[in-house]
């Protein structure tokens, strides 16, 4: 029986049916290689298939030729011995990180191992295993993915973990297979980081519109639907966040956590005695939540029309009611980012958080400070205090009013003279801007002022080396400070600096 054209269906019965005798004087494994005398009274499936387990978790496989094996809710005494002295050995392989193409049934006796705490001593440990056997064998077998989403989010509850960033990857690419209460969490999770950083694929589970339907997305769009969309939302998020004191997912978060009983391990081959049968879940239901679903839908209509405008498409897009604000927001994000997206990334990940920051805000500034028509124009006062809000934030110099060939680099009066460093010098002065210039000389007179410099620009001191650094590692080729400061072979360069 298949759920789909083309997903295995493990046909579910009572795996917990005590047996009818009451005591195993003798159960031996001969074609495992080892035999114990065991006495138990009602000892389960489940509970027997757990005691193999751990007396073969450190058995070493020999390499052994493949051997097909196909069974519903696998277990050793299933196998022949060709097959498994292949599991073995393909176990052994997985556990040192190679992963040979394999038959179904082999992992997922793996895995009834590992969701039953064996083959690793550590829940992380576990944790990442399961990734793994997701990341490397998910693609090739459909049917993992349906059993693997719902056991590896079991598998965290359980054992209290927290998915760290690499283990995400895996799971948000297809959002739609993770457990309802898993996505709740997870989208919680992203709204809250800052900058928000979320996937079209993630946000598509908050729209009423199916955006992957429409003739662009499946067309000439996709690539920047999915490029750009992520990006609007963070603008708008940091637009919103200024505006009134609120993130997006506190303006239209729902007000009550819903609890409910989640059954462990469904149709796997688990020992209820470890960690019970349910366990109670917690979580706001974020995914379901109306206000939030409503405005992100109009967001992601609004920006595909733009995105449609820039392509030339024809046809748009009904039925959008977004503030003006918000619109004209997008408009200028699209005005100045259009066809400027890389084809290739080059920056780490925690830099790559820092420059979406950079330049949401800037949006965010320009937004705060464009006098709207019909509307009383801002204050002097009123537009330097939004600016001095994003003003350690904004990153991104206009490289239209940059004099490349300047060796002496002014920054609202801030000198440094780097005529006679050599052109790749003056090409790192260009980069940086007054604050990277401030903390270099506060780093040279061994002051203690970093972090209020930081504070008072909006950011942190790391983040100020990072960039420092990252520009440095772009122009010149190596990092100019160090925990300790300004690295002694680059101190002479950076004493022509003048503020």
């Amino acid at each position: 029986m298949k759920r789909k054209s083309d997903d295995l269906f493990f046909s579910e019965f009572d795996l917990d049916e005590e047996e009818t005798g009451t005591s195993i004087p003798v159960n031996t494994f001969a074609n495992l290689g080892i035999t114990r005398n065991v006495s138990v009274e009602n000892e389960t499936r489940e509970q027997r298939f757990t005691n193999q387990a751990k007396a073969l978790a450190d058995r070493i496989g020999d390499p052994a030729p493949f051997v097909p094996f196909m069974c519903y809710w696998p277990t050793y005494n299933d196998m022949t011995d060709p097959q498994q002295q292949w599991y073995f050995f393909w176990r052994s392989e997985v556990r040192n990180n190679r992963f040979p193409q394999t038959d179904l049934s082999y992992i997922f006796l793996h895995v009834y191992e590992l969701i039953n705490g064996v083959g690793w001593t550590e829940p992380t440990s576990g944790l990442a295993q399961l990734i793994r056997l997701l990341t490397h064998y998910g693609g090739t077998f459909h049917q993992l993915q349906n059993y693997l989403f719902e056991w590896i989010f079991d598998f965290t509850l359980i054992h209290d973990l927290a998915l760290e960033a690499d283990h995400l990857t895996s799971l948000e690419r297809e959002p739609e297979r993770l457990p309802g209460e898993f996505l709740d969490m997870l989208l919680l999770r992203k709204f809250r980081e800052s900058p928000l950083q979320i996937s079209l694929d993630m946000l598509l589970t908050l729209s009423d519109y199916d955006m992957k339907r429409s003739r662009f997305f499946q067309g000439e769009g996709k690539v920047d639907l999915e490029y750009y969309i992520p990006r609007i939302m963070a603008v708008v998020d940091a637009y919103m966040t200024k505006m009134s004191g609120m993130r997006l997912i506190d303006m239209f978060s729902p007000e009550t956590e819903q609890r409910t009983q989640r059954h462990l391990f469904r149709s796997a081959i688990y020992d209820s005695t470890l960690s019970g049968f349910t366990t109670s879940v917690s979580r706001l239901p974020v995914r379901n939540h109306t206000p939030l679903r409503q405005y992100i839908t109009q967001v992601l209509k609004f920006a595909e029309n733009r995105l449609r405008k820039q392509k030339g498409f024809k046809g748009r897009l009904k039925g959008i009611e977004l503030e003006s604000e918000v619109e004209l927001l997008i408009d200028r994000y699209l005005s100045k980012e259009y066809n400027r997206k890389p084809t290739q990334s080059v920056i780490q990940i925690d830099t790559e958080r820092l420059v979406q920051l950079q330049q949401d805000t800037e949006y965010v500034r320009e937004m705060l400070t464009v006098e709207e028509e019909g509307a009383p124009a801002e204050t002097y006062e009123e537009i330097h205090t939004h600016e001095d809000y994003v003003s350690g934030l904004i990153g991104q110099p206009d490289s239209s009013a940059m004099d490349h060939h300047k060796p002496e680099i002014h920054s609202a009066g801030w000198v440094w003279d780097t005529g006679t460093l050599g052109e790749e010098w003056s090409h790192l002065a260009e980069a940086l801007e007054e604050i990277h210039l401030r903390a270099l000389l506060t780093l040279m007179s061994d002051s203690p002022e970093l972090t209020r410099l930081a504070e008072d620009y909006g950011t942190l001191p790391a983040l100020i080396i990072d960039e420092i650094n990252q520009a440095a590692m772009e122009h010149i080729g190596d990092l100019i400070v160090s925990e300790d400061g300004v690295v002694e072979d680059y101190l002479d360069y950076v004493k022509t600096l003048k503020g």
